[in-house]
């Protein structure tokens, strides 16, 4: 459902705010664009996001009434690489208790920075909930290796077993033990589930294994993610590997709906997924990896309220969008991502209401 915000702009159920801390990563993954970082324009240049234009952009989006359901410190690197990390995160959380502008943070690493101040920041808030995803894939050496481009399992298992310990009996935060599930490590699923579990109720956890989606509640969870090729090409078998696996562990899949476009037949990104790059640019999805549909820079000086809800580059592609494929750009004609779990849906009532507010406005 849609509603007003704190002043006058909207604001959707579902919406994210991307933030990537930093482009860089001490791995590789195959199911990641990291894989090809020698090559790729988006890591060119090593950045970290400026912590001055982070606070700036709290301000803004509280100044401005803009609010999402989850911010996400993660896109294309690893968020903990950052050298502020532990000062940002605990910012955010504190800003946020006192002005309101997400309901809850998530954090997704890989656990191999995860040390002792990374640790103590991550539970050092407990009044804003907050998920950590711990991006392991893997139970074996060789598959670790195979899937992560280097050789340090034992390394992010035991970081992570810290983190189990740092926390004790605090409720925030809620660990997610992840396996993006691919060709690679199918084979290991159960035993990565049994580990995990048995691992997290040791340290006095209920822990349960999911498929699909993660509830939104404060338990830890074995999340078996499905994998968003890198190629669309490659969408439908990796499709059809996790419907299995998921099966084999008795979870329950959404009858394949997700092989549709759920809710209208419009993306939701250029309404709920903000995404904002290392280097201050921002796009509407965590694919677009070069910037194809790059609506505007966020710096010191700028307004997010201004770029995300009235900017023209923003509108033009929510036109295209509102107006069919045959006008989308062609990153969106190809994408696969509207068919699967990860995606999150936009409503034939969301766009109506979306409809109505900028009649308002008389855009």
């Amino acid at each position: 459902m849609t509603t007003a915000s704190h002043k006058f702009v909207p604001w959707f159920d579902g919406s994210y705010l991307v933030l990537e801390l930093t482009n860089r990563c001490p791995a590789a993954c195959t199911h990641c664009i990291q894989k090809y970082r020698n090559t790729h324009e988006h890591f060119s240049i090593s950045s970290d996001m400026d912590p001055k234009v982070i606070e700036k952009l709290a301000e803004s989006a509280w100044s401005e009434g803009l609010y999402f359901d989850t911010l996400i410190l993660f896109w294309l690197g690893e968020p903990l690489m950052h050298p502020r990390f532990n000062d940002i995160y605990t910012r955010l959380l504190d800003y946020n208790a006192k002005k309101p502008w997400f309901n809850k943070v998530e954090v997704h690493t890989n656990a191999l920075p995860l040390g002792p101040a990374q640790r103590r920041a991550a539970v050092i808030n407990q009044d804003v909930p907050a998920k950590w995803h711990i991006s392991l894939d893997a139970v074996t050496r060789d598959t670790y290796r195979a899937i992560k481009g280097v050789d340090r399992l034992e390394e992010a298992e035991a970081n992570t077993i810290k983190l189990l310990e740092t926390r004790g009996k605090e409720k925030w935060p809620a660990i997610v033990f992840q396996m993006v599930v691919q060709d690679e490590n199918a084979g290991e699923a159960l035993k990565f589930a049994h580990r995990w579990k048995s691992i997290d109720e040791k340290k006095g956890r209920s822990c349960s294994t999911r498929g699909y989606t993660v509830p939104p509640d404060g338990n830890d969870y074995v999340f078996l993610r499905q994998l968003d090729a890198l190629e669309p090409e490659d969408q439908a078998g990796a499709d059809e590997l996790y419907f299995k696996v998921c099966a084999e562990q008795g979870i329950p899949g959404p009858e394949r709906t997700i092989k549709k476009i759920q809710g209208s037949r419009v993306c939701s990104g250029p309404w709920k997924s903000p995404t904002i790059g290392a280097d201050g640019r921002m796009t509407v999805c965590t694919r677009d990896s070069s910037f194809e549909l790059e609506v505007g820079k966020f710096e010191k000086s700028s307004n997010l309220a201004a770029a995300w809800w009235f900017g023209e580059k923003i509108e033009t592609l929510r036109k295209a969008h509102l107006d069919g494929r045959k006008e989308l750009p062609s990153l969106c004609r190809a994408c696969p991502i509207p068919r699967s779990s990860n995606y999150t849906s936009i409503s034939g009532s969301e766009i109506a209401w979306y409809r109505a507010w900028k009649t308002t406005l008389g855009k």
